[in-house]
């Protein structure tokens, strides 16, 4: 087994990561929200699922960009109540 190298650390790099801990925090928990990938296939079948109930055949004519705007708002209107 080979012995492990020591890390030579700068004093302003650690200086730099105790300053940045708090948003640093803040950045790993946004990270595993909006990052993680899920382990089922559910939430893109939910997605599917709210586009076919919105492009139907009475709204044959909404554009991509409308389809598109709407189907966001659905997924994340619980994201504009705060």
């Amino acid at each position: 087994m080979l012995p492990k190298k020591k890390k030579k650390t700068n004093p302003q790099n650690k200086q730099l990561i105790s300053s940045n801990t708090c948003s640093k925090a803040n950045l790993a928990v946004q990270a595993r929200v909006y990052l993680a990938i899920p382990a089922t296939s559910v939430p893109s079948e939910r997605l599917f699922s709210s586009a076919g109930n919105v492009f139907a055949k009475k709204r044959n004519r909404l554009n991509q960009n409308n389809l598109h705007n709407i189907l966001f708002l659905r997924e994340n209107y619980k994201l504009f109540d705060q």
